[in-house]
């Protein structure tokens, strides 16, 4: 069996360790530890270990998965210190090096770096992930298991390529709940039911991803079969190349991009 302690139990942390507990071929033991008043209920829902502090979790796992804050890392790294040994570290920190952890725990232990992003919640993540050298072909092993609970597409990555995923798939959910948000408000604007509108602009986004995953083709073949000419699709499309939405798209990404390295350092 293998011991995975959970540090921090925020949502992302709870959609992992359903994910763990429902993975066909579970052998987890889980456990946590938080700050959160209501712990103890958390817990007790999620039928899981509870560790009285982060350095007991520690002491009593296998796999310690560090699902806090940035902010919040320097301290806990701190605490952990003197009892972490040559466990694997899973971090979803975002923006957060191997090199700074590591650096923080004053020892080159196994670490592994994920971005998950929030449909994990809903089982359907994607994500990338980097091993620090240190890591067993063991450990390795272990680690893609783990992933793999909880993630429907993930890629092992070089760790300079985890910022452009966080740029993409981990900020990418709030980019098109950004653009559905308008799609409702403009149907709302017609005087067309607001229910009605999120349901349709949430299953066309559904479908899309789909189609696109399936096909496997470029997805600018599959815009133009829906662009017909002298059609509402051109007509919508006119107005985003006109005001160039595409490189309005492309700068916020390059934002979040430089934001995370900008969280690295």
């Amino acid at each position: 069996m293998i011991k995975i302690g959970f540090i921090g139990v925020g949502n992302m942390a709870k959609a992992i360790i359903k994910s763990l507990k429902n993975s066909s071929n579970n052998n987890f033991i889980i456990g946590g530890f938080d700050i959160d008043k209501n712990f103890k209920n958390i817990c007790k829902n999620l039928k899981i270990k509870k560790y009285g502090s982060n350095s007991e979790l520690v002491k009593n796992s296998d796999a310690i998965f560090l699902s806090i804050k940035p902010q919040q890392i320097s301290d806990v790294l701190n605490e952990i210190r003197q009892v972490i040994k040559n466990q694997m570290l899973i971090s979803i920190a975002a923006g957060v090096s191997i090199r700074k952890i590591q650096k923080l725990l004053r020892k080159k232990i196994p670490v592994i770096r994920v971005m998950p992003n929030t449909p994990v919640l809903v089982g359907e993540g994607a994500c990338g992930y980097s091993f620090s050298k240190e890591v067993s072909t063991k450990q390795k092993k272990i680690a893609e298991k783990i992933i793999k609970s909880f993630c429907k597409i993930y890629f092992c990555v070089k760790e300079h390529d985890i910022d452009v995923i966080t740029s993409l798939s981990g900020s990418g959910p709030a980019y098109f709940f950004y653009i559905i948000e308008a799609m409702i408000e403009q149907a709302k604007a017609f005087g067309f039911n607001e229910t009605k509108a999120k349901m349709l602009a949430a299953q066309t986004l559904t479908g899309t991803g789909k189609l696109l995953l399936t096909t496997g083709e470029e997805p600018s073949i599959l815009r133009q079969r829906v662009t017909s000419k002298g059609g509402t699709t051109e007509a919508a499309l006119e107005i985003f190349e006109k005001n160039r939405l595409k490189e309005i798209i492309k700068k916020g990404i390059s934002a979040a991009y430089k934001r995370a390295k900008e969280l690295g350092r």
